[in-house]
């Protein structure tokens, strides 16, 4: 009965480990892999976009991040999150705006916490901000 036991023991732990999925280090291990690949990526192609020091310089370097949250992220990370009021001034447009936050929750959030909490909070010191967000569009808003 004690090998009956051990048998059935056995077989239910495999099959929770086979339905919970890769070991949790694995995991971490590939979202790390995928954040250097972004980071490497952003370097190759971001030879030409240093930290920018105007909205133009930014907005013209994240048009080539289109579509590439991870790069996105990537390149907000190597910003000075206090930097972002005097970077954006009064052009953070809505579009721009949903654009960077969804970056920072979905890019830099996934590796770096405190550096998504960071930039999230500097986001809001933004001149018109709260006006950004007002004439965002309801899908926009209600997706943020």
């Amino acid at each position: 009965a004690t090998n009956d036991s051990d048998a059935n023991s056995k077989r239910s732990t495999e099959t929770v480990e086979d339905k919970a999925g890769p070991p949790v280090s694995s995991v971490a291990e590939r979202v790390a892999a995928a954040a250097s690949a972004a980071v490497a990526r952003v370097v190759a192609s971001g030879a030409g976009h240093p930290v920018p020091k105007t909205a133009t310089e930014f907005e013209t370097a994240w048009k080539t991040f289109r579509g590439d949250v991870v790069a996105q992220g990537a390149y907000l990370s190597a910003l000075d999150p206090i930097s972002l009021p005097v970077l954006f001034k009064n052009s953070m447009t809505g579009p721009l705006l949903c654009g960077v936050l969804v970056a920072i929750a979905s890019g830099v959030a996934e590796t770096d916490t405190e550096r998504a909490l960071a930039l999230m909070e500097a986001v809001t010191t933004v001149p018109r901000f709260d006006m950004s967000v007002m004439l965002l569009p309801r899908r926009e808003r209600a997706a943020l």
